[in-house]
């Protein structure tokens, strides 16, 4: 995986089970399989209404007994941006991930909106 992935355990049988049963507060915006979506400019247009990516994550699950990458990327407003997440250069990478994602793997892409996010939950 590229660096600019931090890696997270792999999700245990106990997570799936929460993860599966508790729903992430969002409204899903983008639908996998829907027709005419394109998410090839994702990141200019995150980018052009204000937000920064600043990191990305890995974590290895199964669905089914087949494993697979769950990977997110975190966009936040510039005014939240500390010290210790302006790293250009891993943005940078980070960047170019999710825009070879967007345009490689449409398919299978899925966006939410989450008015906030409490870690762990």
């Amino acid at each position: 995986m590229p660096v600019c992935f931090h890696e997270l355990p792999d999700e245990t049988d106990q997570e799936h089970i929460k993860r599966k049963t508790e729903a992430v507060p969002g409204n899903q915006f983008i639908i996998p399989g829907e027709n005419n979506i394109d998410l090839s400019q994702i990141t200019h247009d995150l980018e052009q209404t204000g937000y920064v990516l600043v990191s990305a994550a890995r974590q290895r699950r199964t669905n089914n007994r087949q494993p697979y990458n769950m990977i997110r990327f975190f966009f936040i407003l510039p005014d939240y941006i500390y010290q210790s997440t302006d790293n250009q250069s891993f943005r940078s990478t980070c960047r170019s991930m999710l825009q070879l994602i967007a345009r490689d793997a449409m398919w299978r892409v899925r966006a939410y909106r989450n008015q906030y996010f409490i870690y762990g939950t």
